[in-house]
């Protein structure tokens, strides 16, 4: 900032007008910063007087202060955003007080219950996924405020801009003024937790799938763009409608671009699974679970699952993952209770269904070979080969634990042992010869060691797999011809 100051008092009067002309109009920080740099020249009282109209002010507020350093540091600057002082708060929350998302009954809950007790279509995520943080909570909020404002400043028609408008309003500002990214995938790996809630995402401008989609989110139910919470398998993205109702699939990993449904539906996904708010809710507590899963701490990943048992109901993965947990604490008859209880839901959005709670209660798998299951096995060659030798042994116990069975598959899959891994999946196509994904990989593998009799028989066994669902799969289309090149039967 010093170096700024001594460049403004180097620049002559025309240079100041001419850095005025040059600057970006809609840009909120540009014209604050010009406003502390030439306070008293004529540019600068417009530039101030300009951050003022773009922040939203009007009569109604009355006249606005003069923008001390400090608040033009937290304006300009604002993570984290647990610095923002009570000045500044009240300065944001006033010209935020015509946002869209303080219509709704959810902006002003105080308890989960409250949340529970709302409609669907009250819940604001950025509250429910906040109230855990009740210290930070009101920085955290004004500066989703502060986003919001900056959004809305690049829109010519504000609140009243076309929907694709709006996505490339907040588009430009997450992705390129804030520069939101990924994190490195070393770190995205060893600290998920860090990379996927609303307010740590917001302190450190880096996020993970989910964390910048709650990013996004927020922003959007503050500018009235309506958006849509998809989860493909292991993953989310946000959606929404242009003015023509054209679908428009917003993927947060890669600064907003609009990637088809199909990059999405693996040959195992019969439909991309719609969440509401309240369940994103549920989500993190979800994340947070698999993070204490990996490390082994089933007593703290069996208290986040209960949580997210709350609001994301009658989910098939979370309720084999809980009745694992309570297994992995010592609770074996709560866990086959609990388990035989809900062993009937099913995940519609797939075909093949995860198979723990079935192996758990017919006693094909136990609590030893959970553990070793569930260990965090980093990419290097020796953390996986470590996993590789235990799970291995682990098998000799339990051969007929099928989710072990495909996790040795895919660990000689990374190791680029190949044989092994088609092994491996025929030891489970003995079990169970009526799964989609086994029989996909026996017939990729099969083709690939030009065993072509082999695969014809599996793709074969996929083609009816996916006909019995009235499924197509480009994924399985492309290998059916690469295999039709080779062999005839």
């Amino acid at each position: 900032m010093i170096n700024f100051l001594l460049l403004s008092l180097a620049l002559t009067t025309g240079e100041q007008k001419s850095i005025y002309k040059s600057m970006d109009s809609s840009n909120i920080d540009a014209q604050i910063a010009y406003s502390q740099l030439f306070p008293n020249s004529p540019e600068g009282r417009k530039a101030l007087a300009r951050a003022w109209q773009l922040l939203g002010s009007h009569s109604s507020l009355g006249i606005m202060p003069p923008l001390s350093r400090d608040i033009f540091d937290q304006l300009a600057n604002f993570k984290p955003a647990a610095l923002f002082d009570e000045k500044t708060l009240c300065l944001i929350e006033k010209l935020a007080q015509n946002l869209p998302n303080r219509k709704l009954k959810g902006h002003y809950v105080k308890t989960w219950q409250e949340i529970l007790e709302l409609p669907v279509e009250e819940i604001e995520i950025s509250r429910g996924l906040l109230l855990e943080d009740d210290i930070k909570r009101r920085s955290y909020e004004a500066a989703l405020d502060l986003l919001a404002l900056k959004a809305l400043a690049k829109l010519p028609q504000g609140l009243n801009s076309l929907p694709e408008k709006k996505i490339e309003a907040i588009n430009q500002l997450v992705f390129f003024d804030m520069a939101m990214r990924y994190p490195p995938l070393s770190l995205s790996e060893k600290h998920i937790d860090s990379y996927s809630s609303l307010g740590a995402v917001l302190d450190s401008s880096r996020g993970i799938c989910l964390g910048t989609s709650f990013v996004y989110l927020a922003i959007g139910e503050r500018i009235g763009l309506p958006l849509e919470i998809i989860t493909p398998p292991g993953h989310i993205y946000v959606r929404s409608y242009d003015h023509k109702g054209c679908r428009i699939n917003i993927e947060t990993t890669a600064r907003g671009v609009d990637i088809s449904d199909r990059h999405y539906q693996s040959i195992n996904v019969k439909a991309l699974q719609l969440r509401n708010n309240r369940e994103a809710v549920g989500l993190i507590f979800f994340n947070e679970a698999s993070v204490y899963l990996r490390s082994q701490e089933f007593d703290k990943a069996l208290a986040c699952y209960e949580k997210a048992e709350i609001f994301v109901k009658n989910d098939a993965t979370l309720m084999q993952l809980k009745g694992m947990c309570l297994a992995l604490t010592g609770q074996k008859k709560a866990a086959l209770k609990y388990l035989q209880d809900n062993i009937h839901l099913k995940d519609n959005t797939q075909i093949d269904q995860l198979t723990l709670a079935e192996d758990y209660l017919k006693g094909a798998v136990n609590e030893e070979t959970l553990r070793i299951f569930f260990m965090e096995s980093k990419p290097s060659r020796e953390s996986l080969g470590a996993k590789c030798q235990l799970l291995k042994e682990a098998l000799k116990k339990n051969p007929a634990f099928r989710e072990g069975l495909l996790e040795l598959t895919d660990i000689y899959l990374k190791l680029n042992r190949p044989k092994e891994a088609l092994e491996t999946l025929q030891r489970y196509h003995a079990i169970h010869p009526h799964r989609l994904q086994v029989e996909f990989m026996l017939g990729s593998l099969s083709l690939d060691r030009i065993l072509y009799t082999e695969a014809y028989k599996h793709f074969c066994n996929v083609r009816d797999l996916l006909s019995s669902h009235g499924q197509k799969s480009r994924e399985f289309e492309e290998a059916w011809r690469a295999m039709s090149v080779h062999y005839t039967p």
